[in-house]
């Protein structure tokens, strides 16, 4: 066995693989949902257009949904466009790929974020009678973490899908899962290089939603409008499930984390493998279908995080006995020999909901020979035996859970829940009946994240003559607790930061910078009076292209 090169991997390469079909399933509401949802289910899909693409700086702009009843008819249908907050800077080319004119932003016919933020919490929150599916594109790493952020700055539970029945699936996962298949259904995207010189040689497979839509027959118009996208997001799902109902069974079986906590002590109880899909795997190169499958025996290590121990080193060698000391185990690569560094014993630490889709055996035997999970499961059958004394030297050695820190707001919405106390006032803030009361109900808020989005509401909503009435000590106490936030657009990120946020000095610099952009800028983001960092910054007219 080749080391370093994934089962699926060696089958496109070649190697002796034979297709086999799936065993049949026992017959329960929740094994079969490709012709319809449970009873009482429905199915929320969704889509955001953004300013950017840093979670915790851009803003949503636009926002559609679509609700299908249990049998996947549509039901209802909502667009939401949202005005821009006053310390967001749009990116340009953000604008650009959704069509949007950076002059239209503030209209007065678009929503306020709050009443935008509302509404969706409104619109994605399940009944508590019923399940939920969520669909989206990207969305578990993109959509999701941005409305989460959006909820938690407009004072809404960011928590929409927190049932233990609700399921989240991803529709770029699985396609890319149904790609994967030796005789795939489903054809992959395609792009047209051939008119730019600049891309001669560069991978023409694509995966973004338009072009797996028009590979496999999906009418589009108006691509990357929000409820063009939820629209073409739900018609590629309903396409998985017609070609490939399987691919659509396992996803949700495998949507939350008690249902995956299910999977892994089933595998347990059998003896037996699981087979994780990693949706983003493939070869090196980028050519040819995305997506790796990875025999493994998987520990939940708390609620939050599994180890996944790579079964596909271990079929044709023994666990070693005695163990390796905890402190010899590294959890960003591997558990190594001592003489030659070679890898043994893969160890990877994964947040469970990024886990992916964890297939039984039966599944597995659709991808690669029924010899070869046979292997894979006698491996997993000798390891299990000891699996109390793996767990505990894996729990000792795998890494807390770390939330990191920072002093942005939206960065720290993982940093613990806001204590009883703040959680009433929060609900006390979004059932006032006017902005007077909310006042005095931000100043009582103890959590530094919810005192300083109240504070941004407040200053963000209420009139400056309203405003000021409340007295000078009040409002320097709101504008205080909001100050890095209004601060943002002429404040310079540090340059050790990752995820940065778009400054008007940034977007001036944007090789797409009109004159007319330039100056929309400059009204609308007005240098601070000690600040001529922007006023150095301007050229003559017409420097940066035409109007």
């Amino acid at each position: 066995m080749e080391r370093g090169l994934s089962v699926f991997a060696k089958a496109k390469l070649g190697g002796n693989f034979e297709r086999h079909p799936a065993a049949p399933r026992p017959a329960d509401p929740f094994s079969d949902v490709s012709l319809s949802l449970p009873p009482g289910w429905d199915l929320a899909c969704y889509d955001t257009e953004t300013t950017d693409k840093a979670h915790a700086f851009c803003q949503v702009i636009q926002f559609a949904g679509l609700l299908a009843n249990e049998n996947y008819e549509t039901v209802r249908r909502r667009d939401l466009r949202v005005r821009l907050l006053p310390y967001v800077v749009p990116a340009l080319g953000a604008l650009s790929v959704n069509g949007v004119d950076f002059g239209d932003l503030d209209d007065l016919d678009r929503h306020s974020e709050y009443d935008a933020a509302h509404a969706i919490r409104a619109l994605l929150a399940a009944p508590h009678s019923r399940g939920r599916v969520y669909l989206t594109f990207n969305g578990l790493r993109f959509d999701d973490e941005i409305l989460r952020r959006m909820l938690f700055r407009n004072l809404a539970d960011p928590y929409f899908d927190k049932s233990r029945r609700d399921r989240r699936i991803d529709v770029l996962n699985l396609v890319r899962l149904v790609l994967a298949l030796p005789d795939s259904p489903m054809s992959v995207g395609r792009v047209d290089l051939t008119a730019s010189p600049a891309s001669a040689g560069k991978e023409e497979v694509s995966y973004k939603l338009t072009a797996l839509c028009e590979a496999n027959g999906i009418d589009l118009a108006n691509a990357h409008d929000a409820l063009f996208d939820a629209e073409a997001t739900f018609a590629l799902a309903n396409h998985v499930r017609a070609v490939a109902p399987w691919a659509w069974n396992l996803a949700f079986a495998s949507g939350n984390k008690e249902a995956v906590a299910g999977r892994i002590k089933s595998a347990r109880q059998e003896g037996r493998a699981s087979w994780l899909f990693d949706p983003f795997a493939g070869k090196p190169d980028g050519s040819g279908p995305r997506g790796a499958l990875l025999p493994c025996i998987v520990y939940r290590l708390d609620d939050y995080r599994c180890l996944v121990v790579n079964l596909e080193e271990m079929a044709d060698a023994p666990l070693p006995d005695p163990l390796p000391d905890p402190h010899t185990l590294g959890f960003e690569g591997s558990y190594r020999d001592e003489e030659d560094g070679s890898d043994l014993r893969p160890f990877h630490v994964v947040n469970t909901s990024r886990l992916g889709y964890l297939l039984d055996s039966a599944d597995a035997a659709r991808f690669m020979s029924a010899e070869r999970v046979a292997v894979l499961d006698d491996a997993a059958a000798r390891f299990y035996p000891r699996q109390e004394d793996v767990s505990a030297l894996l729990r000792h050695a795998a890494p807390e859970r770390d939330w990191g820190s920072s002093t942005v707001s939206e960065e720290s919405i993982y940093a613990g829940f806001p204590s009883d106390v703040d959680r009433d006032l929060r609900d006390r803030f979004v059932s006032a009946q006017g902005w007077s009361d909310r006042i005095a109900i931000a100043l009582k808020l103890g959590d530094p994240r919810l005192r300083d989005f109240a504070a941004r509401l407040i200053l963000t909503n209420v009139p400056p003559e309203r405003l000021a009435s409340w007295g000078d000590v009040v409002v320097a106490q709101l504008r205080e607790a909001a100050s890095e936030a209004f601060e943002r657009p002429h404040t310079q990120p540090p340059e050790d930061r990752k995820k940065v946020w778009v400054t008007v000095r940034s977007a001036l610099d944007d090789p797409g910078c009109t004159d007319r952009f330039r100056e929309w800028l400059a009204t609308r983001y007005p240098a601070p009076a000690e600040d001529h960092g922007a006023e150095e910054a301007e050229e003559p007219a017409g420097a940066m292209g035409p109007r």
